[in-house]
């Protein structure tokens, strides 16, 4: 699933023991929970959580602090197709916010890879470990609204 050139941390990660895979697994997952809470999602596992793009969307809008409007994405996808159209929004949200997803493919994460879901959560966790939220909402696409 992902291109025969560089090899990054995660390469390096899948290679090593189980128990350091598994301590990152649980950092992330933390800090997703921590940020998904107001929504009221808890999150159990990182594998497939993130399959059908919904909760990495929230996920931007809170750590960007907007609202993403419906018409953005499939609220309830069906079918692999509305997963990727969910997931290639996502990361269109990601590259707004400057991080790249050069490196990741969304029929990757639709289809369960671990390691694609790893690195586009860190992608997020690099950003946005020491972000404090602020007060009102902006709406993307450079409309400001306050709450």
């Amino acid at each position: 699933p992902e291109d025969a050139g560089e090899r990054d941390v995660f390469d390096k990660l899948f290679e090593a023991s189980a128990d350091k895979l598994n301590t990152v697994k649980q950092s992330l997952l933390i800090f997703v929970n921590k940020h998904l809470n107001p929504m009221e999602i808890q999150l159990v596992k990182i594998e497939n959580s993130f399959n059908d793009g919904i909760n990495l969307i929230y996920l931007m809008g809170i750590l960007e602090n907007y609202y993403v409007p419906f018409y953005l994405y499939y609220p309830n996808p069906d079918g692999e197709e509305q997963k990727v159209h969910n997931l290639k929004a996502a990361f269109q949200l990601m590259e707004d916010a400057d991080i790249s997803t050069k490196r990741v493919k969304a029929e990757d994460i639709v289809e369960g890879d671990l390691k694609t879901t790893l690195r586009v959560l860190y992608l997020l966790f690099s950003k946005y470990k020491t972000v404090r939220q602020t007060e009102g909402h902006r709406e993307i696409r450079g409309k400001t609204t306050q709450i």
